[in-house]
This record gives C-alpha cells, sequence and structure tokens, in this order.
C-alpha cells in the first residue's frame, strides 16, 4: 500500500501544467504554523505543534501537514502527512497522498484524500477521509474563521 501511495504522490507531482507561459506561473511556496505552544508546569511539560506548508504553482501542489505532542521530551502523538494538492475550483483543492501516524503504537500508514478550500462567508474547511491498512477508516473535517475585533486583534474560532 505504501508503494501504492508513493508512487501515486510521484506521478502526481511530475505532471506539468503551464499558465499559458512559463514566467505567468511561478513557484510558490507559504508555511503555517497552527499551534507552538509549551508550558512550564510543576508535573509534565508539554510541547504541542501544528504546522502545515505547501510548495508549487497556481494548480498543483505538494503539501506537508504535521501534528506533533510531547510531553517531558517523550513523544506521545506524532502524525505527518505528504498530500498532493490539485486546484478544483478557484478557492478549493483536492489532496491525496499519505498520513503516517508514528505515535501512539503501533505505527499506522494511511491513504489520505480529502478537499480544501474556503467555503461561503470565509470560512476555511479541511475534510479528509483516511483508509489505513487491514481496513481502518477515519474521517476528520476542521472548519475555521477568523473575525477581525480590531485592525490588529483577530478572533480564530476552530471546529
Amino acid at each position: 500500500m505504501k508503494k501504492l501511495m508513493l508512487s501515486v504522490l510521484f506521478f502526481s507531482i511530475t505532471l506539468n501544467a503551464s499558465a499559458g507561459g512559463r514566467g505567468d506561473d511561478p513557484l510558490l511556496t507559504r508555511v503555517m504554523i497552527g499551534q507552538f505552544e509549551t508550558r512550564s508546569t510543576d508535573g509534565p511539560d508539554p510541547l504541542v505543534i501544528e504546522a502545515q506548508g505547501w510548495v508549487g504553482k497556481d494548480l498543483h501542489k505538494l503539501w506537508v501537514k504535521t501534528e506533533l505532542e510531547q510531553v517531558d521530551g517523550e513523544t506521545e502523538e506524532n502524525e505527518l502527512q505528504l498530500l498532493y494538492s490539485r486546484a478544483i475550483s478557484p478557492y478549493w483543492d483536492f489532496q491525496v497522498g499519505w498520513r503516517h501516524d508514528d505515535r501512539p503504537s503501533p505505527d499506522r500508514d494511511w491513504l489520505a484524500i480529502g478537499v480544501q478550500g474556503l467555503a461561503p462567508y470565509f470560512f476555511e474547511v479541511d475534510a479528509a477521509a483516511f483508509i489505513g491498512e487491514s481496513g481502518q477508516t477515519a474521517f476528520r473535517v476542521e472548519a475555521e474563521y477568523e473575525a477581525m475585533l480590531t485592525q490588529k486583534l483577530v478572533l480564530s474560532p476552530e471546529i
């Protein structure tokens, strides 16, 4: 299953789409850190990192998403996703790729299929289905909205 997912990802990335000329579709990158926090307490000191980034052009991108949670230097949860993303409309991308869960044990590999984009009224949505080895399945939906309270103060609730 790993070979199939990596082959699909490799061939998807090698596709070349041009927006009319070589200079019209530059290579772009973006890194977003959604959560980076640590606490110094009398008990265990947790560290939580949630980040994602992409590199690519207008239509085709390679996404990397990660979530990591450590307590006292010991990893409790670690998830990594490598996804090929293809624009299917002006505000929506179709994503397919590989997800690897390093912790909690046992290690698991998943085929990830989903959509990510901007819904009406500026709701950022990320929905994905995961198909694992031996028929395991999972589904995840995340939605976020940014409400500007002032020009510098933003309220960003997530579900």
